[in-house]
C-alpha cells in the first residue's frame, strides 16, 4: 500500500486548543499586527498593589464629593445610579483590557488609531491621527487638572482664617497651590514613589473627609456646599456626578503595565494576567462604590447651604488636600508628544511640566461663566470615553473589520516570485486544513464574546444614547 502523503508537504504547528481559556476572547497569536508598531507601554512596569491603587483612585475624587455637594435625588435613584454607573465602569474597563490585549496595544491613542487605519499595514501612515487623539487626550487631562485646581482653589477661599492674615484672592491662592502640584509632579512618571504616595494620600484623605463629612452630618451641622456648583452648569446633578466619578482614562496604560511584568507569554501566563486584572477591577470598582454609598444617602436628606463664616475647616481643608494630591498622577500621565531633533533637544522635561503646570494655573483662573462651559464640556468627554468609546471600539474592531488570524500566518511583506516546482504544496494561507481551522477557531472565539457583544447592545448602547438625548435636551433648555 503506498503512501499518499507528499514528502514536500509543509509542517505548521496548531496551539493547544483542548482546555479553553474562558478570559481569551480577543487573543491572537498573529505576531505580525505589530511589527514594527506597538511602542513599549507608556506605564513602566508596576506591582499588583500600585495597578489597585490607580484603578481606585480615581473614584475617590472631584466626581464623589459633587455628587455629595449637589444632592436633590431620591435614596433609590441615588443608589440606582450608583450601582449602574460602577457596574458600566467596571464592565468597559474590562472591554479596554480585552481590546488592548487583542490587538497587542498598550494605549487608547494606539487602540484609535488601528480602527482609523482600516489595515493594520497602514497603521504607520496615521501618524497625524496619532497627534490628533495625543493632543485631545493631553487637553482633556489638562482641563481635568484645572478642574481639580479651581474648586481646590474654591474651597480655599471658604476657609475661616485668623484676622491679621491679608485678604484672599483667586491669584494668590492659586500660585501656591500651583507650585506644590509642580513640585509633586517633577518624577513625570506613575512609577515614582512620590506619585504612588501621593495617590495614596489623596485616598486617605478622602477617607478622612468621607468620616468628616459624615460625623457632620450625623451631628445635624448643616454640610457645606461648594457655591460654584450653583452657577450656569447645564450637565450636572447627582446622578451626572456619580458617572463622573466613575469615570476613568488609564485602563489599557494600566493593563499593559500588567501584562508586561508577566513572566511569560504562555497561555497559563495570559489566564493569570487576565484573571488578576478582573480581580484588581471588581474589587477596586466594589470597594469604591462602597465607598462612596454614604455620600449618596447623605445626598439624599434635605441640606441647608451656609455662608463661610460658618464654614467647617477640617473638611474644606481635607476637601483641598484630596483634589490637590490627586492632581499629580494626572499630570504625569499626559502622553508628550514625539519630538525629534532640535525640537527634543530643546524641550526637556522640566520645561514641559513647567508649560503644563502653567495652563493649568492659567486655566483654574478663567471667569465663572466660562468655567461653567468648560466643566460641562469634561462631563461630556469623561462620560462619552469611559462608556461610548470603548462601546464603539469593540463595535467597530469585531463588525467592521477583519478579524486578526488565529493560526493562519499572514506574510509581512509580498512574497518574490520563485521558480515553480510541479510538487509544491500549496502556502500555509491557502491550506484547506488550515483554513478549516482557523474556522473553527474563529467561530470559538466569537462564541467567547458573545456576551460582551449582547450586553453592550442591550445595555450599554441604549443607556449612553439615553445620556446623549438627555444631554442635548439640557443644553438646548427644553427639560
Amino acid at each position: 500500500m503506498s503512501s499518499s502523503v507528499d514528502p514536500a508537504a509543509r509542517l505548521v504547528l496548531l496551539p493547544d486548543t483542548d482546555e479553553p481559556d474562558p478570559f481569551d476572547e480577543y487573543t491572537t497569536d498573529d505576531e505580525d499586527d505589530n511589527e514594527h508598531n506597538d511602542p513599549q507601554p507608556p506605564i513602566p512596569q508596576l506591582s499588583r498593589s500600585v495597578i489597585f491603587l490607580y484603578l481606585l483612585a480615581p473614584y475617590l475624587r472631584l466626581g464623589a464629593i459633587y455628587a455629595f455637594d449637589i444632592g436633590g435625588t431620591s435614596l433609590t435613584y441615588g443608589l440606582a445610579g450608583l450601582v449602574v454607573a460602577a457596574s458600566l465602569s467596571a464592565f468597559c474597563r474590562q472591554i479596554w483590557f480585552l481590546l488592548g490585549r487583542y490587538l497587542r496595544k498598550s494605549s487608547t491613542e494606539d487602540i484609535l488609531v488601528h480602527i482609523l487605519a482600516r489595515r493594520h499595514r497602514r497603521v504607520s501612515k496615521h501618524g497625524w491621527a496619532r497627534y490628533t487623539f495625543t493632543i485631545i487626550s493631553g487637553l482633556f487631562k489638562l482641563l481635568l487638572a484645572a478642574m481639580y485646581l479651581r474648586d481646590a482653589v474654591d474651597s480655599a477661599l471658604l476657609l475661616k482664617l485668623p484676622d491679621f492674615i491679608p485678604p484672599r484672592s483667586r491669584l494668590n491662592m492659586s500660585i501656591p497651590l500651583s507650585i506644590l502640584v509642580f513640585v509633586l509632579s517633577l518624577p513625570r512618571s506613575l512609577a515614582s514613589k512620590t506619585v504612588v504616595y501621593t495617590t495614596g494620600l489623596s485616598v486617605a484623605s478622602y477617607l478622612a473627609w468621607l468620616v468628616a463629612a459624615s460625623r457632620s452630618y450625623a451631628t445635624n451641622v448643616p454640610s457645606i456646599l461648594n457655591p460654584t456648583l450653583f452657577g450656569q452648569r447645564m450637565l450636572w446633578n447627582e446622578i451626572s456626578s456619580i458617572a463622573f466619578a466613575c469615570t476613568t482614562a488609564m485602563t489599557v496604560p494600566l493593563s499593559a503595565s500588567l501584562i508586561a511584568g508577566s513572566p511569560s507569554d504562555s497561555p497559563t501566563s495570559r489566564n493569570a494576567v487576565a484573571g488578576s486584572f478582573q480581580l484588581l477591577n471588581m474589587f477596586s470598582t466594589m470597594l469604591a462604590a462602597l465607598l462612596m454609598l454614604p455620600l449618596v444617602v447623605v445626598a439624599a436628606s434635605p441640606r441647608t447651604l451656609v455662608s463661610a463664616a460658618k464654614s467647617d475647616n477640617i473638611i474644606l481643608g481635607l476637601r483641598i488636600a484630596t483634589l490637590v494630591l490627586s492632581i499629580p498622577s494626572v499630570v504625569v500621565s499626559i502622553t508628550s508628544l514625539p519630538l525629534h531633533g532640535v525640537a527634543y533637544r530643546l524641550i526637556r522635561t522640566d520645561l514641559a511640566l513647567s508649560v503644563i503646570t502653567v495652563l493649568i494655573f492659567t486655566l483654574n483662573l478663567v471667569p465663572p461663566t466660562l468655567a461653567n462651559i468648560l466643566d460641562d464640556g469634561m462631563l461630556f468627554l469623561a462620560v462619552f470615553g469611559s462608556f461610548l468609546l470603548p462601546a464603539l471600539a469593540h463595535i467597530t474592531i469585531h463588525y467592521f473589520r477583519r478579524p486578526l488570524s488565529i493560526v493562519v500566518p499572514q506574510p509581512s511583506v509580498p512574497s518574490t516570485p520563485r521558480r515553480s516546482h510541479p510538487s509544491r504544496s500549496p502556502s500555509p494561507s491557502r491550506d484547506p486544513l488550515l483554513q478549516r481551522k482557523e474556522r473553527l477557531l474563529q467561530r470559538r472565539r466569537f462564541g467567547k464574546r458573545l456576551l460582551w457583544d449582547v450586553v453592550i447592545w442591550i445595555v450599554l448602547i441604549p443607556i449612553c444614547v439615553y445620556a446623549l438625548v438627555w444631554a442635548t435636551g439640557r443644553l438646548a433648555r427644553r427639560w
